[in-house]
């Protein structure tokens, strides 16, 4: 099953949308690409304390950030 059609399919079992946040690449017009991943995801985590967006504790993984 692709992502869409997974998407697809919970949107007939719920009309709920949760928003999941992994990584922060830009804040404010700068590029955080070049910080180290684990700063980016603190700066992203304190960012969006207090939401509705969820912070995943466990982010992919890749190798080009």
């Amino acid at each position: 099953m692709t992502d869409f059609s997974v998407l697809h399919e919970l949107r007939r079992t719920s009309n709920k949308i949760v928003l999941v946040a992994f990584d922060l690449l830009y804040l404010n017009g700068r590029d955080l690409r070049k910080l180290p991943r684990k700063e980016r995801r603190a700066v992203l985590k304190k960012l969006i304390a207090g939401t509705a967006i969820q912070f995943s504790e466990r982010a992919p993984r890749s190798s080009v950030l």
